[in-house]
């Protein structure tokens, strides 16, 4: 028996702080540096240290019609205005197994407005402190843990 395993996007979810995105065309999660990096030693001897840093920047761009724009953006006018309008960000594959949470989300500036003669989407661009939850995964879910 095979499976055919198949991506859809509109399987993929974005919740900040319990609100679910709506309209988004892209969405690009990268850790900002590697889990591990190599200190050089004397003799070629090195040395493989762990880096705590598990700070992420996101990349979501959102069609232009859609109220994830005012949502996105009261959330940076309130940041701007108060410095407490940081927020909590998950990002599932319902349809897979990668997954991504952060506690520590803010959005340093707005994108920019674009107005064109056909629909120009928005560039959000959310930096995350620290995360908990960075799985890259794919589509395939087993019927027992592979661990």
């Amino acid at each position: 028996m095979s499976n055919i395993l198949t991506y859809d996007p509109a399987s993929v979810h974005v919740i900040i702080n319990g609100y679910e995105c709506t309209a988004l065309e892209f969405v690009a999660v990268r850790r900002e540096v590697p889990a591990f990096f190599t200190v050089k030693g004397i003799n070629g001897i090195n040395t493989r240290v762990r880096n705590l840093d598990t700070s992420a920047t996101i990349e979501l761009v959102v069609k232009q019609t859609s109220i994830t724009n005012d949502v996105l953006s009261y959330i940076h006018e309130e940041d701007a205005r108060w410095g407490t309008a940081g927020f909590s960000i998950t990002i599932k594959d319902k349809g897979g197994t990668s997954y991504f949470v952060s506690d520590d989300a803010s959005i340093p500036v707005l994108p920019p407005l674009r107005f064109h003669t056909n629909l120009s989407p928005r560039e959000w661009h959310i930096v995350c402190g620290s995360s908990s939850v960075f799985h890259v995964g794919g589509n395939f879910t087993p019927s027992v843990s592979l661990f």
